[in-house]
C-alpha cells in the first residue's frame, strides 16, 4: 500500500510540474499579429483592443499533442519542468537506484529555466 501511494504522489508531482495535467490555454491573438502584414497586424491589434474594452479576447487554441509533451519536446508555457514526464520518469528512476543501492552522496538540481 505504501509504495502504491508513494508512485502515486511522484506521478502527480511529474504531471504537476510539465503541466500534462490540464490542457495548455490558448494564446491570444495579439501574439501572432507579427506573422502577418501591416495592415493585417494593425487589424488584429485594433480588433482585439476593442475586444478588451468589453472584457473578451480571440485566443488560437494550441495544437500540440499529448505525446510531444511526454517527449518534452515543446516548450510549455505554464509548467515549471521542460524536459517532460519520459525524462521525469528517468529521473525518478535513477534517484531511487541510488538509494537503493545506498550510493553515498547528495543531489543537486542545477537546470534553470523558470
Amino acid at each position: 500500500m505504501e509504495k502504491d501511494a508513494r508512485n502515486l504522489y511522484f506521478d502527480l508531482l511529474k504531471r504537476t510540474l510539465s503541466f500534462t495535467l490540464w490542457d495548455e490555454p490558448g494564446m491570444s491573438i495579439e501574439m501572432f499579429a507579427y506573422r502577418k502584414g501591416s495592415i493585417y497586424r494593425k487589424a488584429i491589434l485594433m480588433f482585439a483592443k476593442l475586444l478588451r474594452l468589453f472584457r473578451y479576447q480571440v485566443v488560437k487554441l494550441p495544437t500540440r499533442n499529448s505525446s510531444d509533451k511526454e517527449e518534452g519536446k515543446i516548450w510549455p508555457r505554464y509548467a515549471e519542468s521542460m524536459i517532460g514526464l519520459k525524462r521525469l520518469d528517468n529521473i525518478q528512476h535513477c534517484v531511487e537506484t541510488a538509494i537503493k543501492n545506498n550510493v553515498k552522496g547528495d543531489f543537486i538540481e542545477t537546470g534553470v529555466w523558470r
